[in-house]
């Protein structure tokens, strides 16, 4: 896992919390999955495929987050996870791939993404 493709992702999504909410985020240390378990409590995922590269990005939340994000972007503080949840989970997948694809234009790396 080459840094110089990881860390456009990991300013996007601080870009995008800090811009929606207000909040600062400590993300832990990227790592590349050996399985295709999702891990914590809803996650985002968005293929991606280019002339260089092909994979796919995904951001979790464990619970808490998820609502807390809820509420400081939209007022409301559902009670659980909920289609509403998920389908926020998604738009921030999808703003985070297209802000680290920006990035990664400027450094010669094309890709297309698939919808969240």
């Amino acid at each position: 896992m080459k840094a110089e493709f990881v860390n456009p992702f990991l300013a996007s999504l601080l870009n995008v919390v800090q811009t929606m909410t207000t909040m600062e985020l400590s993300p832990q240390k990227p790592r590349l999955k050996k399985d295709e378990i999702a891990r914590g409590d809803v996650s985002g995922l968005i293929g991606m495929i280019g002339p260089q590269t092909k994979g796919s990005m995904s951001i979790t939340f464990d619970e808490k987050l998820a609502l807390e994000i809820m509420h400081r972007m939209v007022g409301e503080r559902p009670v659980g996870i909920n289609e509403e949840i998920t389908d926020m989970v998604g738009e921030i997948t999808n703003m985070v791939t297209g802000g680290a694809k920006r990035i990664l234009a400027d450094k010669g790396y094309d890709f297309d993404m698939a919808t969240p």
